[in-house]
């Protein structure tokens, strides 16, 4: 079920401002107008969700920037079959196929955006089974990460195909969560999902394809926001004035840089 684009509003970001690092943070310049405004979708999970909010409430601000629309499912990822094992997340595989493969197309016919913005973090590092004979793989064993490669590089080759003249790839932070399966709680199964992400914008771009990179992580972790409560108190999702925040300082300008270049 993808429910409506929330709707955009003006958001406080004096709490986040107020006690959060923002010595290390790298603002890129907002260039000026467009000859019209720069339509970027986004699509993804929750965490996907919440930084759409903080770009809506951007674009608000900066209508003659940006406009934006927003695709997303609860555990929304870009690894479309097989069986996730570390919770029960078949649904979530439904689901993420019903967005990716029906709806991100329609939308893109219908809203013909300049930018795609893909993003996931949770659903797509857990334990997962192909075939009972090969049984659980985790991200650390490469056919799960040829896997993850080869259906982010489909992915990717897909929304080319449908006409976005240009897709993001999000290298999102990594959770702090204390999930209840500990194996969501390791750290280098993200890290895992990171390498992939860099090599499928790395072999697209070198193959002559508008695929980028929005490194989120490194942005985070250079601005001193990677462990600080106030950006995601649950550990994972962003709040309405953080993911303002961010798309103010950061994300904001750099997609509308993006697709001008």
């Amino acid at each position: 079920i993808v429910p409506p684009a929330p709707a955009p509003g003006p958001t406080d970001t004096t709490a986040v401002e107020a006690t959060t690092t923002t010595a290390g943070e790298v603002v890129p310049a907002l260039p000026p107008p467009p000859s019209r405004p720069v339509r970027v979708l986004v699509v993804g999970d929750s965490t996907a969700f919440y930084v759409g909010q903080g770009l809506a409430t951007w674009a608000v601000a900066h209508p003659q920037h940006v406009q934006t629309d927003l695709l997303w499912c609860q555990g929304c990822g870009f690894v479309l079959d097989g069986e996730i094992t570390s919770f029960d997340g078949a649904r979530f595989v439904e689901n993420s196929n019903t967005v990716v493969r029906e709806q991100v197309p329609e939308t893109i016919a219908r809203v013909r955006p300049d930018v795609v913005v893909l993003m996931t973090t949770v659903d797509d590092v857990a334990d997962r089974r192909w075939t009972p004979q090969e049984g659980v793989l985790t991200p650390f064993d490469p056919r799960f990460r040829e896997r993850m490669r080869a259906q982010y590089a489909e992915v990717t080759r897909s929304l080319v195909d449908a006409g976005a003249p240009t897709v993001v790839w999000v290298v999102p932070p990594v959770p702090t969560t204390r999930f209840p399966t500990s194996d969501l709680r390791e750290r280098d199964r993200y890290l895992v999902q990171h390498g992939v992400i860099r090599k499928v914008v790395a072999d697209a771009a070198a193959a002559g394809a508008p695929v980028k990179v929005a490194d989120m992580a490194e942005w985070f972790a250079a601005a001193g926001h990677d462990t600080a409560a106030t950006w995601r108190p649950d550990g994972t999702h962003l709040t309405e004035e953080s993911a303002a925040w961010l798309a103010e300082r950061w994300l904001g300008p750099w997609l509308i840089e993006a697709a001008l270049t």
